[in-house]
Order: C-alpha cells, then structure tokens, then sequence
C-alpha cells in the first residue's frame, strides 16, 4: 500500500465515519425524547391483585384457587404485579385440616415465584373470631418474617400484622385487621404504625366492613375500629374488605374522608366464585383503574376507576445546567400545605431529608445534584425533581 492509497484510506474512513454519525446520533435523540420516557412511563405503572373470599375453592374447588394464582405468576412481568392481597374466608370450615392444606397449596405458587402477598382472617377462618389455631398454623409470621416486605405482626399468630411495599412512585402499608367480635382489636399498635409513617399510603384490609349497598356493618367489633382509622388518618387511602357476596358485575364503593371502601366477594356464583379477582393498576398519576377479571372463564367483570389525590411535583427556579459562582434555587409546588424535603447528594429525598425553609444554596466549584419530592397528610407523595448543577 502506497501513502497516497493510505491517505485516500483515511479520507474514505473519515467520510464514512461522518456519513454513519447522522444516523447514530438521531437514533439516540430518538431513543431519548421518545423510547426513553415511555419506558419510564411503563415502569411507574403497577398493579396490586385482590384475591376475595376462598372458601369454597378451598373445600370444593381447589383447581380454580390455584388457577388464580398461577395467572397471576404468569402475568406478573406483563402486568407488573407488585402485591397481592387476600380479604379472609380463606377456608370454609376453619377446623378442617384438608381445607388449610389446599389453600396452602395454592398460596404456595405465589411463594415459589416470589411474588409478595399478605392475608387476613375472616369469619370463617377463625371460627368467627374466636381462635385463631390453624390460621397461625399455616399462616402465622414464620411464613412471612423472612421476606424483605413483611413489617411487622402484632404477635405470632399474625391475625394483625402489616407489610412494606414500594411500587412506582409510591411506598405503601398494607395493614391486615382480622375479622373480630371481640374488644381485643390491637388499636392503639395499629395507630401508632400508622402515625410513624407519614409518609406511606395506607391501605386497610379487613375481612368485613360493607353489606352488598356499601353500608357499614353493625358488627364485628373489628369494624368500628377501622372506621376510626380511617377518619383519624388522612394518609389511609384504601380500605378493602369481603365477606359480603354481590355480583361481579356490581360495584360497591364508598368515599368517607380520604378512604376508598371497595367490597368485593363472589362467593354465591357457581363453583364458589368462579374465579373472580380484583386487579388494581395505579396508572403512575394518581389515577386507580379496577377490573374484575376471572382467570377460570377468561373473562372480565366489571371495571371502574377514581383518582387518589397527589401533591403536585416540585419546581426548581433554576434548570439544570452550567453556572459559575453559587447559586440560589428556589423549590415551589401548586399544593397548599404541603412539605418539601431536599437532597444535595442525588439521593431520593426521604421524610427524614431536610425540609426547605428557603432558597438552596447550590456552591461554587463543584458539582450538585439536587433532589426534591413533596408531603401532604391525605394525598399520595409527589414524584422526585432532579437537576444537576456543574458550577465553575
């Protein structure tokens, strides 16, 4: 090869190289501006799965129980099932062993695929609240203290107890109140978890709580305890209860204060409920929209949707950028009352960050990341704001 056929390489090289950046650089242009904020878009929407009153499965229909957990391990990534939930009346007959062994079986698919989930006692399942043997036998905090979303259980038999679960934009407690006629209901503990976590969404699930109206049942004792609940704490958005059989054509929804009550059991259609589920998707927004859907006929119920209300996301009064000196930013939202808290190190503010009283003083000669996200008793957190300061 001659200097001159070397030169001439290099040219054609750096002609090609030129001709091949275009295109390079509007695929990423388009990767980032379209692409990249749908697939942001898709992984804060989630979806938690109600699963109502299993008693008949458990004694009569065991391949619809596990027909319904294993859809939901088949659709897991497609769905992006964070959590699921069991209102109580797991079993029939809280006595019989078989019946607890079914269930056991079923539920177990949701163990193997390591799919969180939770489960509260109903009527039926602790004999009307008077024990609670086979329920903690098969369900007591042995089975659930080693998973990373289990909080923390009243005591071992595990009929109070409540789960950590961190879905989307959003971190929830999950606070399970078994069905009881007694006064014993642990108030006070489930109080105390609640006001130490400002912070977190609070749904409630109950075994009993609506008649097939959406009226408050006069009895058990349980049920006046959660309506306490939830007008004492404004960040309980949710509470989810069975036992009383409608349609699954029917929806039974009440709003008291910030709470969402939502019934669902089909316990009375053929085969003990058919296979009815409830599918809740947080859409990433604030907005809630909830299926009924049966794995066992491959078809939908009803569907209806509300709206949690949402602290609105921080602005920053300075965009991200190249300055030189320290900067003053300030952080403003459109909702009253709230809180800001920051962070100066790109962590996720948390409620423990610092609050913002006033401007934020972004130093020279280095570079920052500014973090910031809102509070409000009542409304869902708001989303983070980030911005990257490289000051001279």
């Amino acid at each position: 090869m001659t200097k001159g056929d070397n030169m001439n390489c290099n040219a054609i090289g750096k002609m090609l190289a030129l001709k091949n950046f275009r295109p390079l650089f509007l695929i990423v242009v388009f990767l980032a501006l379209f692409i990249l904020p749908t697939m942001a878009s898709a992984a804060s929407k989630f979806t938690f799965v109600v699963l109502p009153d299993t008693q008949f499965y458990s004694s009569s229909y065991t391949d619809i129980f596990t027909k319904q957990t294993q859809w939901i391990v088949d659709n897991k990534k497609a769905l992006n099932i964070k959590y699921v939930i069991h209102v109580g009346d797991i079993v029939d007959s809280p006595n019989n062993l078989t019946q607890w062994k079914n269930a056991d079986k079923a539920l177990s698919v949701l163990d193997r695929a390591k799919i969180p989930y939770g489960v509260t006692a109903g009527n039926h399942d602790n004999n009307n609240g008077i024990s609670n043997a086979n329920y903690s036998k098969y369900f007591n905090t042995s089975r659930f203290s080693g998973k990373n979303w289990f909080g923390k259980a009243y005591n071992k038999n595990n009929a109070y107890h409540y789960d950590l679960i961190r879905a989307g934009n959003y971190s929830f407690i999950i606070m399970y109140v078994s069905y009881d006629q007694s006064a014993d209901v642990p108030i006070s503990w489930i109080k105390n978890v609640i006001k130490t976590n400002p912070e977190k969404q609070v749904i409630i699930v109950t075994h009993a709580l609506l008649d097939g109206n959406g009226n408050i049942l006069s009895s058990p004792n349980s049920v006046n305890a959660i309506r306490s609940l939830a007008s004492e704490h404004k960040n309980v958005i949710m509470v989810l209860s069975g036992h009383m059989p409608i349609s699954p054509y029917k929806i039974v929804h009440n709003v008291r204060g910030n709470a969402h009550e939502i019934l669902q059991d089909y316990q009375n259609e053929p085969k003990g409920g058919d296979g009815w589920l409830r599918i809740f998707t947080f859409d990433g927004n604030g907005k809630v929209v909830v299926q009924t859907y049966s794995p066992y006929l491959n078809k939908y119920g009803a569907s209806f949707s509300f709206t949690l209300p949402q602290v609105s996301t921080p602005k920053f009064s300075l965009s991200t950028g190249s300055y030189t000196g320290s900067k003053k930013v300030s952080v403003t939202t459109t909702t009253s009352g709230d809180i800001i808290r920051y962070t100066l190190d790109g962590k996720t503010p948390t409620i423990t960050s610092p609050k913002y009283t006033g401007k934020i003083t972004i130093p020279a000669k280095k570079t920052t990341i500014l973090k910031a996200k809102a509070w409000k008793l009542g409304m869902i957190t708001s989303d983070t704001t980030t911005a990257k300061y490289i000051i001279k």
